[in-house]
C-alpha cells in the first residue's frame, strides 16, 4: 500500500502521541469535555505527576512511574520499527507541536 501511495505522489505516514492528562474527551460533535474513568467510553488519564489539566479536564490523573514512561517508550519505538517495516519513511511531514509547560510539583 505504501508503494502505491508514494507513487501518487502521497507520503505514507502515521503520527505517535499520547492525551496525557487531557485524555478520555467527547468528541467536539458530541458536546466536548472529559469522560469520567468508570463511563464506559472513559479511561484512566495518566502523565508526568497526578496534577489534572484544569478547566473542564478534572478528573484524577495516574501519575506515571519511571517503569511506565520507559515502558510507554519501548512500545512507541516497537511501534515506530513497525511502521518502517511496513514501508513508512523516516521523513517528517509536519513540526512536532510545542509541549505544554507542566505545573511545578508542590
Amino acid at each position: 500500500m505504501t508503494t502505491i501511495l508514494e507513487e501518487m505522489g502521497a507520503v505514507p505516514a502515521m503520527q505517535l502521541g499520547h492525551t496525557g492528562r487531557k485524555g478520555s474527551e467527547l468528541t467536539r460533535w458530541q458536546g466536548g469535555g472529559q469522560l469520567p474513568p468508570e463511563h464506559p467510553d472513559g479511561w484512566q488519564v495518566v502523565g508526568p505527576c497526578d496534577v489534572p489539566y484544569g478547566g473542564h479536564h478534572a478528573y484524577p490523573v495516574h501519575e506515571l512511574t519511571v517503569a511506565e514512561i520507559k515502558d510507554l517508550h519501548r512500545s512507541d519505538a516497537r511501534i515506530a520499527e513497525r511502521a518502517l517495516e511496513a514501508g513508512l519513511s523516516r521523513r517528517r511531514g509536519c513540526p512536532p507541536r510545542r509541549a505544554p509547560a507542566w505545573p511545578a510539583r508542590p
